[in-house]
């Protein structure tokens, strides 16, 4: 049990750590009646992705509760348009992403570190997860590491690779080894300076890259997730046509659970 002190420490971090966020939510808040108005709107934008039902949740999910990658909401939509049914995904680090890929592709492959978690998750069938040890970090391990080497357990190649687990630096040249040769890497966080490397690294393999930066589910902050192919025209010409989400009040379904208008009722501007 935790004693006078723990608890005390505990209450004085917590009290700092709110200290500290102040200064910048008062510099956050809208500072006229013209951004009040349009602060409402975009939190009304937030609330219809789900944004707030994840940090409720403390899951990252849509507005209706089912599952999302913690990727930033620009990678999600693209990503949602360009995958087919077909493809077969590998991930290092399972979550939300595992059972939204799930539900759009023919095969997933997961590695985890951590098998408490891997349990937790309620995994459909066509979800092959694996538990690996990383003896190494956040960016790296040995090549030889049991969680870097995952990938190749099945001796197969891979249509997407998503990197977003643990020794992500180590892991991109196993990624590019079990990809396929029009193969699309995921590497989230891509914006952190710790991971230039990986963004050199393929680049000097031949992969070309697009960014996707903006929000992600339940974070205040911005961040990017970036894709990489060497046949990242193959992509582009894959992609669907994105999602209309509404131009009005009278177009946003607040009032309901669906997330997004109707095509009979989007309107061309």
């Amino acid at each position: 049990m935790l004693d006078a002190r723990q608890v005390a420490r505990g209450v004085a971090w917590k009290g700092a750590a709110l200290l500290r966020r102040l200064p910048y939510a008062a510099w956050s808040l809208p500072r006229s009646p013209r951004e009040l108005s349009n602060a409402l709107r975009l939190l009304g934008a937030y609330r219809q992705r789900g944004w707030f039902r994840t940090v409720s949740t403390r899951a990252p999910v849509d507005r209706e509760g089912h599952p999302l990658p913690l990727l930033t909401y620009p990678a999600i939509d693209w990503l949602d348009g360009v995958l087919e049914p077909e493809d077969e995904v590998f991930e290092y680090g399972m979550g939300g992403s595992t059972l939204w890929f799930a539900a759009r592709v023919a095969h997933v492959t997961s590695v985890d570190h951590n098998r408490e978690y891997m349990l937790s998750l309620r995994l459909p069938a066509n979800v092959t997860a694996r538990v690996a040890p990383c003896r190494g970090g956040l960016l790296r391990a040995d090549a030889q590491d049991p969680y870097v080497c995952a990938i190749d357990a099945a001796d197969r190649k891979y249509d997407v690779v998503l990197v977003d687990g643990m020794a992500r630096l180590s892991c991109v040249p196993a990624a590019h080894r079990a990809l396929t040769p029009t193969g699309l890497v995921i590497f989230d966080n891509s914006d952190k300076p710790a991971n230039a490397p990986a963004r050199q690294e393929l680049a000097e393999s031949g992969y070309s890259r697009i960014d996707f930066c903006g929000t992600r589910p339940g974070s205040g902050f911005l961040g990017c997730t970036s894709v990489y192919s060497r046949a990242i025209d193959l992509w582009l010409r894959r992609a669907r046509a994105p999602r209309y989400w509404g131009r009005s009040i009278e177009e946003f379904p607040w009032r309901s659970t669906r997330t997004g208008p109707s095509p009979e009722s989007a309107s061309p501007s």
